[in-house]
């Protein structure tokens, strides 16, 4: 039996080892002799450096792993083809030099991202972050590009600072009483406590340790101890966040805001007030409303734009290619397939503009399509996505993505049906003056359908290139070629 044989990578800081990654080269598995491999591996150590020049870094190749390296195997840094997958030995070598470790990405679909899995997320988060240190945000995207992650990610960065910050999400509500006993709760386990629990309605509330049957409990009664007065009760709580410097991160608001406007529209105006006075007031909440974009769109058809006009608009990208190239690739590798450079681009391919909430769903499919196998073939990539993806096992993954779904006005509702009826047919795009004609049979105005059609564009629906209106998302062109039906019913 052939002895193992290791190739270890480790930085050295005054003639110490710090880090480290030993790779076992699996002379058994390959039946190729190391050479063939360590050509490979050095010229992407060396690649490497060059980003890291003040980085000292060391090889060896020995029959017994270096103790202060983490162990991998080679297979880990190889494309199906054989060929040596250096990009990857380039991440995990700067995951060891940054944190020490080497993570692992899953599989999720419409799961949070967290920590290394919040991919391509970090420019927005800054610039986020640029905009809290003196107004408040409108986090804008589409459903599932990874606005709750952000706000998690955001909870998490001030917590560990001891600055007051909560996370509320209120997307079952459908009141102000409810909006402000779910505020006041989520105050109560965070950071915020100390700031609110002065407030006579909050001074026998549990513990952050109680259990969830006794915060309900203590909560409805809450509830009902303000019913009669929630303003009063709402303004002295903000005042009070307000006092403490809070940051405020209130997820779904645009869902909340149409349940609460659709039954009792002066009370959600009221409490957009509110929300607005705590902003603008001596000591300000800043706030963070996430949520789909069609906020700014319910704002518009309204008239609640006041209300909101003083918060800076923020908008989430879908991955840029190379980000969602790392991550489908990362996705395979962490459930044990091999993947090429070939089976990566045709994952992309079939997204278009790559949405992480896709990205997981396509690769979660391939997965599916070929169990038990360690390379993914075009075929089953191609496969998957045909008769999973588009096929009615993907009903669950696209029903946030039909029209009844969206803040607008019944009217304009049936108009985007056919637009996007229409547009899904014709790849090469429309021209604004004949989609404008698609709407003549319906009681639209010019204003109407040009603030309809900044609605849609708001909504990642369409794009305007060359001139011409198109489908911006590739993968709901494909599902609504399909299953039209489906995603265009506006009852």
């Amino acid at each position: 039996m052939t002895q193992p044989l290791y190739l270890s990578y480790f930085a050295e800081q005054d003639g110490e080892k710090r880090w480290g990654l030993s790779i076992h080269l699996e002379q058994d598995r390959f039946e190729r002799p190391p050479h063939e491999w360590l050509q490979g591996l050095h010229a992407a150590a060396d690649a490497w450096r060059q980003d890291f020049p003040n980085v000292f870094l060391r090889s060896e190749l020995g029959i017994e792993p270096e103790p202060e390296c983490r162990r991998a195997s080679l297979v880990s840094y190889l494309y199906a083809s054989g060929e040596i997958n250096g990009p990857r030995l380039g991440r995990h070598l700067t995951m060891l030099r940054e944190t020490g470790t080497i993570h692992r990405f899953t599989v999720r679909p419409g799961a949070y991202a967290e920590g290394a899995d919040l991919v391509g997320r970090q420019g927005r988060i800054a610039d986020l972050l640029k905009i809290l240190e003196s107004g408040s945000c409108h986090l804008r995207a589409p459903r599932r590009y990874g606005k709750s992650s952000i706000l998690r990610h955001l909870l998490k960065m001030f917590s560990a600072t001891g600055h007051p910050c909560l996370l509320a999400d209120i997307s079952s509500g459908q009141t102000a009483v409810w909006f402000l006993v779910t505020l006041a709760r989520a105050a109560m386990d965070s950071s915020c406590r100390s700031a609110v629990e002065s407030l006579p309605e909050l001074a026998r509330s549990p513990s952050r340790e109680a259990s969830p049957v006794e915060k309900s409990r203590a909560f409805e009664q809450l509830r009902e101890g303000i019913s009669p007065n929630p303003w009063s009760f709402g303004r002295r709580l903000l005042e009070a966040l307000g006092q403490a410097r809070a940051v405020l991160l209130i997820d779904e608001f645009s869902v909340f805001l149409r349940e609460t406007y659709e039954k009792r529209p002066d009370e959600a105006r009221a409490l957009s007030d509110l929300l607005a006075s705590s902003r603008r007031s001596d000591s300000p909440t800043r706030q963070v409303f996430a949520g789909s974009t069609g906020l700014s769109s319910y704002m518009h058809f309204h008239n609640l734009g006041e209300s909101f006009a003083d918060l800076v608009p923020l908008d989430l990208p879908p991955l840029t290619k190379p980000e969602a190239a790392m991550l489908a690739e990362e996705l395979l590798y962490g459930a044990h397939q091999i993947p090429s450079p070939e089976a990566v681009e045709r994952i992309l391919d079939t997204l278009g503009e790559p949405i992480p909430y896709f990205l997981h769903s396509v690769v979660s499919a391939v997965l599916e399509e070929s169990p038990g196998h360690t390379h993914v073939t075009l075929e089953e990539i191609d496969r998957a996505y045909t008769e999973r993806v588009l096929g009615t096992s993907g009903n669950e993954m696209f029903k946030l993505y039909s029209l009844r779904n969206r803040p607008y006005p019944p009217t304009l509702r049936r108009v985007a049906s056919r637009i996007l009826r229409e547009l899904a047919q014709r790849p090469e795009g429309i021209e604004t003056d004949e989609l404008r004609r698609l709407s003549t049979s319906d009681a639209t105005d010019q204003s109407q359908f040009q603030s309809l059609l900044s609605c849609l564009e708001e909504d990642y629906d369409l794009v305007k290139m060359n001139g011409r209106w198109v489908m911006r998302s590739k993968v709901l062109r494909d599902r609504w070629i399909l299953r039209e039906p489906w995603l265009t019913r506006v009852e």
